[in-house]
């Protein structure tokens, strides 16, 4: 399926405006190049498929991590069954830190495939799917397949789909809606739990960040569950020039403008973007990166 250039299904397989992030169910192209706003910047986007499995949804708990004993709750567990969803996360899955979390944050999705990439890349990197603190993981969606303000129904599993509609009395079992909200911005605490210090800053140059979602419609979310697009208001922002204007082109004012327009985008990335515009200053992204592991020799 393909969406116009205001998000709506266009019935057809084939672009839907002048600049749509292209969605097929089979049989597309693997790389389709995309032009992006103003024909000012180039990209080949991965298809995405209109459905994608839930392969695996996880939580974490509090426990003492960084060198002064810091709470973190990055180490994700898988769960099985049906997890209630409500506008701040799922239950059980607690968040150490303020800022993370919150209705912009609910949800954080980390695409399966980047581990084997940062497997082939990192000597000594071993981490599984939840090692780098998502909520979901998939195969099939990633920055380059996704766009700001992407909407996705969560279809369960059968079985959990009919319990759910049983004791809710909903035809549609009370089905998620979650909206994609911004990119994860990526922090200390991934060098340190991977043993690969700079591993924040290679996910930051790479766009392999992940994103997070804000919850549309609260319920009941498992894994096997499919997540269906269905709206798609931003094709001409996909996550990676997202992600890629804000660290490789941090004060160009025209992209700063645009994303502080998106009224989608979570207001701690338009706040951002506000500050540059105002000041014309980057911020220090040393304490994200590096944390208590920063070092003036090397940073």
């Amino acid at each position: 399926m393909c969406f116009d250039d205001k998000g709506a299904p266009t019935g057809e397989h084939g672009v839907g405006g002048q600049f749509a992030c292209w969605v097929t169910s089979a049989g597309a192209p693997a790389n389709l190049l995309v032009l992006f706003a103003q024909g000012k910047y180039h990209r080949h986007m991965t298809v995405m498929k209109a459905t994608t499995r839930l392969d695996t949804l996880l939580v974490g708990r509090k426990v003492p991590f960084g060198p002064a004993g810091e709470l973190s709750a990055v180490q994700k567990h898988p769960v099985s069954g049906a997890v209630a969803l409500e506008s701040t996360g799922l239950s059980g899955d607690e968040h150490a830190e303020h800022g993370h979390g919150g209705t912009d944050k609910a949800l954080l999705h980390y695409p399966a495939e980047h581990y084997e990439m940062w497997g082939n890349r990192l000597q000594g990197f071993h981490l599984k799917p939840g090692g780098l603190g998502e909520n979901i993981s998939t195969l099939g969606m990633t920055e380059e397949t996704v766009c700001i303000g992407d909407r996705y129904r969560v279809h369960l599993p059968g079985p959990i789909a009919t319990e759910t509609t049983k004791h809710s009395g909903a035809e549609n079992g009370n089905e998620v809606v979650l909206e994609l909200s911004e990119p994860r911005q990526p922090c200390w605490k991934l060098g340190h739990i991977s043993a690969v210090r700079e591993l924040p800053l290679l996910i930051q140059q790479e766009a392999a960040t992940g994103w997070y979602y804000r919850v549309i419609t609260a319920g009941v979310v498992a894994a096997g569950a499919e997540l269906e697009l269905i709206s798609r208001p931003h094709p001409d922002w996909p996550l990676v020039r997202i992600i890629r204007g804000v660290y490789e082109t941090p004060l160009d004012a025209e992209f700063l403008s645009g994303i502080v327009s998106i009224p989608e985008l979570g207001a701690a990335w338009r706040a951002l973007a506000a500050r540059r515009l105002e000041t014309g200053t980057v911020e220090n992204w040393k304490g994200r990166l590096y944390g208590p592991f920063a070092t003036n020799a090397h940073d």
